[in-house]
């Protein structure tokens, strides 16, 4: 699942492409939740590709249902187009970290967001722009070549215990605090 904007920043060509070498699998399906720029862009490139069977689009979900929309889907996609490193970490990422699902995440390794997965061990990072590669890692997710459950916890794990907004609230003050007693 892709779920926020679908916009020029999220790489979501490489996810629909994707969809082109999962043709042979029934059980897959690629969902994207959301609205954007370039929705009607991805709409049309899912219906030339011929993948409207394994790729669904499905409305903004608001945010009280966030948290279910969130946890229905096995594995999520956060791409981040090539050159975007250290411009762009989306935020998405702790709404997907808190639902307790794993992530690929389709970015430079120099990003944020390749960082902070690899170094939590809450998904698979592979490099931007390479449907053929992201199509290769779902389908190893789905064939049980990952720990969802254990990613998933991790995943949850930090967000709790790091990323909370008590936790951060209270490192925000503890800084302030330093920095006035300097």
């Amino acid at each position: 699942m892709h779920s926020g904007n679908v916009g020029h920043a999220q790489d979501l060509d490489s996810l629909v492409r994707s969809a082109t070498f999962l043709r042979d699998r029934d059980d897959l399906r690629i969902v994207i939740a959301g609205f954007g720029a370039r929705h009607g862009e991805m709409v049309a490139l899912a219906n030339r590709l011929e993948v409207e069977g394994t790729v669904r689009f499905l409305p903004y979900q608001k945010r009280e249902r966030l948290p279910l929309s969130l946890s229905s889907a096995d594995v999520h996609v956060v791409g981040l187009a090539k050159g975007l490193a250290g411009y762009v970490v989306p935020s998405r990422l702790y709404g997907i970290l808190s639902a307790g699902r794993p992530v690929i995440v389709a970015a430079d390794d120099s990003s944020e967001t390749a960082r902070l997965v690899l170094e939590v061990g809450c998904g698979v990072v592979i490099p931007p722009a390479r449907p053929d590669l992201l199509a290769r890692v779902i389908r190893e997710f789905a064939d049980g070549a990952y720990p969802l459950d254990t990613m998933g916890r991790r995943g949850r794990e930090y967000v709790v215990n790091e990323a909370d907004s008590v936790v951060a609230m209270e490192r925000y003050r503890a800084l302030v605090r330093e920095m006035l007693a300097a």
